[in-house]
């Protein structure tokens, strides 16, 4: 979720963030306007699937968050808000469609229907999972 390291829990996770916000407050990247912390806002924002991975952006600064459906929180890293993560309520059989493509060919955005991603996987003769997707 946060640089070259795989994290196992929310704790591990958050933990990046607040290493990051330590070494954003020295390096002050822009967006950050002279914070040394990541800033909760309190707002939801929806989650969807690109390339295979769950992810958000942010109202703020329009950067990517990486959504994690254990974590029901996510931080930009770009401009250091936190946000509450919106899953989908049809999200596992979203992802049991998706993963019957390539890993390349999983996308779906918000207010897609399952419907669609069905027929999809149909029109390009696609049946059997092929592995899971990242962050579920």
């Amino acid at each position: 979720m946060v640089g070259r390291r795989h994290h196992e829990t929310v704790g591990d996770v958050e933990a990046a963030w607040a290493a990051y916000a330590r070494k954003a407050a020295q390096e002050k990247p822009v967006g950050w306007d002279g914070r040394h912390r990541l800033l909760d806002t309190g707002d939801t924002v929806p989650a969807y699937v690109s390339d295979n991975r769950w992810v958000a952006d942010c109202p703020a600064c329009q950067g990517g968050i990486a959504c994690w459906s254990q974590n029901p929180r996510g931080a930009c890293l770009d401009c250091g808000r936190i946000y509450q993560i919106a899953f989908p309520e049809d999200r596992q059989e979203i992802e049991a469609v998706l993963v019957q493509r390539p890993t390349q060919n999983r996308h779906w955005f918000v207010g897609d229907p399952v419907d669609m991603l069905i027929a999809e996987n149909i029109e390009h003769g696609l049946t059997e999972p092929v592995g899971r997707l990242e962050g579920s």
